[in-house]
This record gives C-alpha cells, sequence and structure tokens, in this order.
C-alpha cells in the first residue's frame, strides 16, 4: 500500500489527483443572496505539516474543490 502524502507546495495544475494531509485553519461560507444556492461556496485555508498553506473553495454537490492559490507560509 503506497501512504504518500504530497505536500502543498508540491500541487501543480498538470495533475488532477492529489493525497493530502491537511488541517482546516480558517473556514467561512459566501452566501450571496443575488445568486441561487448552487453558487454558494464554502472556503477554506488549509495547512500541512511543513506548514505550505492554500486557500480553496468546495461548491455544492458534485462538490469540486478549486484550488486559490498557496499562501506564504508564516
Amino acid at each position: 500500500m503506497n501512504n504518500r502524502v504530497d505536500l502543498v507546495d508540491k500541487i501543480t495544475p498538470w495533475r488532477e489527483s492529489w493525497k493530502v494531509h491537511v488541517k482546516v485553519v480558517k473556514l467561512w461560507y459566501h452566501k450571496n443572496p443575488a445568486l441561487d444556492l448552487s453558487q454558494n461556496l464554502l472556503h477554506m485555508v488549509l495547512m500541512d505539516e511543513k506548514k505550505g498553506r492554500l486557500e480553496t473553495d468546495i461548491s455544492r454537490p458534485p462538490f469540486e474543490i478549486s484550488l486559490y492559490q498557496n499562501l506564504p507560509c508564516l
């Protein structure tokens, strides 16, 4: 069994599947009354064991995760 985990700073757009071990450090829900419910998003800042961080959002089903950017380490 392969237990390899990818670090946040190694994520690139050239691959579609990643195995990461992260902690949610910030979580908020963006609700825009002008949009329908399927366009509301759950936003998160995630951090891995090496303190690499990234900002993502998750839309309603089919639960697509979008990567915004890698954030600088603190």
